[in-house]
């Protein structure tokens, strides 16, 4: 559920979806580390998560996920440069 801006510093709260951006971010529920044969033999579950970012956070920041599957608030300029990894 989205309750406030997902850049940790901002304390604003989410009041309507024309405010600001919202990311829909796809990650799995079975660990990558996971090796049964059920975890292999099938296709890995996944699940949608939501991210909000306020009208005065969304112009210079973004959402990205790691290679760790880890979601982050980073500058949008970090992203252009490919500094996250």
């Amino acid at each position: 559920m989205l309750s406030k801006c997902a850049n940790p510093k901002c304390n604003a709260s989410f009041q309507y979806f024309r405010q600001g951006k919202v990311f829909e971010v796809q990650s799995n529920l079975v660990h990558p580390t996971v090796s049964t044969p059920v975890a292999l033999s099938r296709r890995t579950p996944s699940r949608v998560e939501h991210f909000w970012l306020c009208p005065d956070c969304a112009p210079t920041l973004t959402i990205a996920v790691n290679n760790k599957r880890e979601v982050s608030v980073v500058p949008i300029e970090s992203i252009a440069r490919g500094a996250v990894a």
